[in-house]
């Protein structure tokens, strides 16, 4: 019987075990942790509402491994050996590398004072959320999508904390898609604004944070890092963000090795250097399908999505910056629909095919969201008249419509 090892256990790693154990084969997970995390989206609830319980279970748990092995950090792969930190060594058939992503260290100065807190692991957000419940002024700072999904669980429980976004990991949102996010943030009592703190001061806590040359006081600081593949030597060359380069069947460029999750990082994928963080079960189950025998492709377009302040925030491909960066002729056509609608479309300008979307809507509408537009191969006109006679009067279709009239090829 064939033999798979699967590196990480968490969402990913244990959709890998459970599809191999679908198709009869023996798989084992290797875990760095002594007892596997809960997955990462699910962190910012560790800080629930007071009196509520704040477990939150492990994707490990449920998954049919034939065992698993904690305590090991896996640090090289190589001809179907796996090389960890201690010198153990496994072999296998088959390995499926998703070891997930890291957090990149903050620069700012003091930012290990008491009352500061860096939210990389799930223990760090419970501390964070205990300690913010009797702190006056909180302050996040860092990655903007997370950081509003914490805002929103502490204004949830009465408190105003204000959010300083330095980046948007998963691109920049376009200024209408902004604009109703911000709208959002603030009938909940969060303050928005774009920031990058260079030093926490203080004496014996932290007081204030100094940020472009402004004191902001605050109370208690929470900072987001941004996420970064964890990194596992393979006799391949790594991709543009660190991460294990896989083909559309998440086979790496070492025989016998697949990836999925945070540290598989797509070869020709759009946006470039874009990971499969967010979507570790799909890439997880397609990884330990195909370490299992199967041929099973996954898609070159990332997608993401998020559910925050009542709304659903999704994108399908880069922002316009990042595909004027590449030297591609595009333009940007965006537009507010409504209070909580709105929508932009990033397409080439001599063909009207659509490379990027995004739209935000509220959480409970049923237009499905980007629908179509994530397929790659979706034009403006696609988009605005899906068939002969549509009349779609989705945001995502409207902008369609509005992008049309001023499309040099239309």
């Amino acid at each position: 019987m064939s033999r798979v090892l699967v590196v990480g256990g968490g969402t990913a790693g244990a959709a890998a075990a459970e599809e191999c154990a679908k198709q009869g084969i023996d798989a084992t997970v290797i875990d760095r942790l002594d007892e596997p995390e809960p997955p990462w989206t699910s962190w910012p609830d560790l800080m629930g509402l007071e009196g509520q319980s704040r477990t939150v279970s492990s994707p490990l748990h449920q998954a049919r491994a034939s065992a698993s092995i904690f305590g090991t950090e896996v640090v090289a792969v190589h001809n179907g050996e796996v090389v960890a930190s201690n010198g153990s060594r496994f072999r296998a058939d088959s390995v499926v590398i998703a070891a997930g992503s890291s957090f990149e260290p903050p620069t700012a100065q003091g930012i290990r004072k008491h009352g500061s807190f860096v939210l990389d692991s799930a223990a760090r957000y419970e501390e964070f959320g205990s300690a913010s419940a009797s702190a006056d002024r909180i302050l996040i700072c860092g990655e903007g999508a997370r950081g509003l999904q914490v805002a929103e669980r502490l204004a949830a429980r009465g408190a105003r904390p204000s959010l300083m976004v330095s980046c948007w990991q998963r691109g920049r949102p376009s200024p209408p898609v902004l604009g109703v996010v911000s709208d959002a943030a603030r009938a909940r009592g969060i303050s928005l604004g774009q920031g990058r703190v260079s030093r926490v001061v203080g004496l014996a806590r932290t007081e204030a944070v100094i940020a472009g040359g402004d004191v902001v006081p605050c109370d208690a600081l929470a900072f987001i890092p941004r996420r970064v593949p964890v990194a596992i030597r393979l006799a391949a060359p790594p991709g543009r963000s660190g991460g294990v380069l896989v083909d559309r069947y998440l086979r790496a460029r070492a025989p016998g090795v697949f990836a999925a999750g945070g540290c598989a990082e797509l070869d020709g994928s759009l946006p470039p250097r874009a990971t499969l963080v967010d979507e570790p079960r799909l890439s997880g189950r397609t990884a330990g399908a195909n370490s299992a025998g199967r041929n099973i492709t996954i898609g070159s377009v990332r997608s993401w999505s998020l559910s925050v302040l009542g709304l659903r925030w999704s994108r399908t491909g880069p922002d316009a910056p990042t595909c004027e960066s590449l030297g591609m002729d595009v333009r940007e056509v965006g537009r507010r629909w409504s209070g909580c609608s709105a929508c932009s479309l990033v397409y080439e300008r001599g063909t009207g095919r659509v490379i990027g979307a995004e739209v935000i809507e509220p959480a409970d509408s049923p237009s499905g969201g980007l629908g179509s537009s994530a397929s790659g191969s979706a034009t403006l006109r696609s988009l605005a008249y899906g068939h002969h006679g549509s009349s779609d009067i989705s945001a995502v279709s409207d902008t369609a419509r509005l992008g049309l009239t001023s499309w040099s090829g239309c």
